[in-house]
């Protein structure tokens, strides 16, 4: 029996559905050996992540958006390196009926080099209007 090592797969449930010609790769949940931290497996120590993954819309391809460590951390992927402004992968929160986002967090990133960034934080005053396309950064 080979051990594993940092990064090998331990698992992957990918969920497909048919687009009338072929089954298509639209979300997944992978289980890896973690490597965040400079952790390593060993005897009787198998630190594991979980990742979770999407397919963008026009694609087949299965792409991470987010990863929690053995550490417990939670790692939103940035899906590209858009500078500047605001980064995909924010945190939002959505009122009961899902008539639109109550709140949310962003990252803006600032420039290219070096990834320089910050937090933007916006509410909404009344998510069952129109209203609800229009957040306040605050």
């Amino acid at each position: 029996m080979t051990a594993v090592a940092a990064g090998d797969g331990l698992g992957h449930i990918v969920f497909r559905g048919a687009d009338g010609t072929n089954f298509i790769d639209g979300a997944g949940i992978r289980a890896d050996v973690d490597d965040y931290n400079s952790a390593s497996p060993g005897t009787t120590d198998l630190p594991g992540r979980l990742v979770f993954e999407t397919t963008p819309d026009g694609s087949t391809t299965l792409t991470e958006r987010l990863r929690i460590t053995h550490t417990g951390a939670l790692q939103i992927t940035s899906p590209s390196a858009i500078y500047p402004g605001a980064q995909p992968g924010e945190i939002q929160w959505w009122n009961e009926n899902r008539a639109g986002v109550m709140a949310k967090i962003s990252v803006n990133r600032e420039d290219g080099t070096y990834a320089p960034a910050g937090l933007d934080f916006f509410v909404n005053e009344n998510v069952d209007t129109a209203a609800n396309l229009s957040l306040i950064h605050i």
